[in-house]
């Protein structure tokens, strides 16, 4: 049996039969995107909806991260196949990954709950072709659980309301979010699980990555958000724990992209020298000394860049003005920054 992923060679034999068509269907919808077009989307920092709506259709994440007794009978939380599914859409694209791997942070603590009332809602939502994504870092201290900001107060009549604000947060823009605050009069941990469409919760921004520009990572508030018990995926130690479990399994699948990425570039290669495929400039240029190395691949590196070569005013000239103008015109941007006096 080989090893790495290939779509030339693939058979799955070694998969279920249904299992085994949703990857022969996944393969099938990226071979017709075709790879210019997920290199535009990429460019233009487009919002997968074509990739969206196939997942919903063919019940992709309903079934491979639905557990058995929650889902249709084909439903199966097989860790064994969501790495394969992983290493799949990581060959294809880091960015269609994502969404499905931030799907597996947000759903994580959420089987582990002991609350049946969200785990059946969840598992409904998945059928819908719901996505999912996982609340835990804030801006000013990241991932630091012990310096959470995220408030439930008690209302007195059993529910509370959440105020808070989350950053960096993946699927933040469609997604349900398994959220961690605490109670602020017992300091007790509360995982629950918000609506990203609820009019109390506020999607404040996007956030500019330097890859994955189809995937949404945004930062959001809570504002008086309404929490019953039905919203409560744990809370206690048990809550802080299921964090870490959840980071445990999720964060495992990240090692799986390098295995798809590195795979493509084996079967179809594309030569770059030392510049970024798609992100420009990314790479080695020339300068007066000799050889530099400039990373500003993003609007705001990008007019940093400008500023500092001394020649502002090209952030915005047609030629240069967005990621795609600029891979494009790479090989006039080389020159512009060898005469740029580095």
């Amino acid at each position: 049996m080989k090893v790495l992923f290939n779509p030339k060679t693939f058979t799955g034999k070694d998969l279920d039969p249904e299992t085994r068509a949703l990857f022969f269907k996944t393969i099938d919808w990226f071979e017709k995107k075709g790879l210019n077009a997920l290199k535009q989307d990429d460019m233009h920092y487009r919002w997968y909806d074509d990739f969206i709506r196939f997942q919903k259709e063919e019940k992709l994440f309903a079934t491979l991260l639905t557990p058995s007794g929650y889902g249709k009978e084909n439903s199966c939380y097989d860790l064994k196949r969501i790495t394969r599914f992983n290493e799949l859409l990581a060959f294809y694209s880091m960015a269609h990954r994502y969404v499905f791997q931030v799907s597996i942070l947000g759903t994580g603590p959420i089987w582990m709950s002991d609350n049946e009332a969200v785990k059946k809602r969840t598992a409904a939502l998945l059928q819908q072709g719901a996505i999912f994504g996982f609340g835990v870092s804030e801006k000013e201290h990241g991932a630091d659980l012990y310096s959470n900001e995220t408030f439930l107060t008690p209302c007195g009549d059993g529910t509370y309301k959440a105020n808070g604000n989350k950053y960096y947060i993946g699927n933040s823009n469609k997604g349900y979010i398994s959220t961690i605050g605490k109670i602020p009069e017992t300091g007790e941990y509360v995982f629950f699980q918000v609506d990203s469409n609820h009019r109390n919760y506020n999607d404040q921004k996007r956030i500019v990555t330097l890859s994955t520009h189809c995937a949404y990572v945004g930062q959001y508030e809570l504002v008086e958000y309404p929490i019953t018990d039905d919203d409560i995926i744990s809370r206690g130690d048990k809550a802080l724990e299921d964090a870490l479990k959840t980071v445990n399994i999720g964060k495992f699948q990240v090692g799986v992209v390098p295995v798809g990425c590195c795979t493509h570039i084996g079967i179809k290669p594309t030569r770059t020298g030392n510049h970024h495929p798609f992100l420009v400039p990314f790479g080695m240029f020339t300068g007066n000394d000799g050889s530099v190395i400039i990373g500003a691949p993003n609007p705001k590196l990008w007019m940093m860049l400008c500023n500092v070569m001394g020649k502002s005013e090209i952030a915005k000239d047609p030629l240069f003005a967005t990621g795609a103008d600029r891979l494009k015109n790479l090989d006039k941007l080389k020159v512009l920054i060898s005469e740029s006096g580095f």
